[in-house]
């Protein structure tokens, strides 16, 4: 989980607007209940994964996010605290509670409970098991990095259906019937879009914005190959 959504979480707290739809007005949106999002699909069915390579895209997925989110880290400028392979305290501390385990520093980590966490956190959560490759590589790592509700957004609005953030029957249909690779540059132009927001109404996250912009360009020709 990465302090976007603490950041994303704040802001909203304190804007009255209402939020846009655009891209160029790009909504900070709040993931602060991400998991807790019931998802509406067709009674008596489930989404058919779409993946070719099943386990294998998770696998790819991940690993190109880990590189991102790189080792332990505690920022002073991050929000969310002490943070190990992109999993904030938080979040650890609520898995090893769900687990029945006793807490322990995010440092401990393992990797198994890494896995464990993205891929039935935001992997499956997010839906990216009903992507194609391609666009689920990139729909993980936006969930991962901006949180479940607000990648709902931006994969909603490539499909100009609403924008409401839970990936629902609706989506998922308006998704089966889509070119989906063809929806990838709207989709990080947004990301992109939505990490300059956040610059504007927060100037110290300034420091991040190169690391942010950099992770979109590796992403982008990561599934242009």
């Amino acid at each position: 989980m990465s302090f976007l959504n603490i950041f994303s979480n704040f802001f909203l707290r304190f804007s009255k607007k209402e939020p846009p739809t655009s891209i160029n007005n790009v909504l900070i949106q709040s993931p602060s209940k991400e998991n807790n999002i019931k998802e509406k699909t067709s009674v008596g069915s489930s989404p058919t994964p779409l993946s070719r390579d099943g386990n294998m895209s998770f696998e790819k997925a991940l690993a190109f996010t880990l590189r991102w989110e790189g080792g332990y880290v505690n920022h002073p400028s991050d929000p969310g605290g002490e943070t190990n392979k992109g999993i904030i305290k938080k979040e650890y501390d609520k898995y090893r509670t769900e687990k029945s385990l006793p807490l322990r520093s995010v440092k401990e980590i393992e990797d198994t409970e890494v896995k464990d966490i993205y891929e039935n956190k935001y992997w499956k959560v997010g839906h990216c098991d009903v992507m194609r490759d391609k666009l689920a590589i990139v729909h993980f790592d936006t969930v991962v990095n901006t949180g479940i509700t607000q990648g709902a957004k931006f994969l909603q609005r490539c499909l100009k259906v609403k924008d409401d953030g839970v990936i629902g029957a609706g989506t998922l249909k308006a998704l089966a019937d889509s070119n989906q690779d063809s929806l990838i540059p709207d989709y990080l132009a947004q990301r992109r879009a939505f990490y300059q927001k956040i610059v504007q109404v927060n100037p110290k996250l300034q420091v991040f914005l190169k690391g942010w912009m950099n992770r979109v360009d590796s992403l982008e020709k990561v599934v242009a190959a």
